[in-house]
């Protein structure tokens, strides 16, 4: 068993316990949907960034 397995993260919006991060397995996905909603970083993004991986962002890459 891989002792540091990769995960996906999102920002949980909408929990009862309010905003938080979720850093979820692989396995635990049931499914993802593309909607037609925009995502704006600067919403979100309120550190200066440093990422493992690369994003084009603009000023939160």
């Amino acid at each position: 068993m891989n002792p540091n397995p990769d995960r996906y993260h999102f920002y949980d919006l909408d929990s009862p316990d309010g905003k938080h991060n979720l850093s979820i397995l692989p396995e635990q996905i049931i499914s993802i949907d593309v909607t037609e909603q925009s995502f704006d970083p600067a919403v979100y993004i309120t550190w200066n960034p440093d990422w493992f991986i690369k994003r084009d962002w603009g000023i939160h890459s």
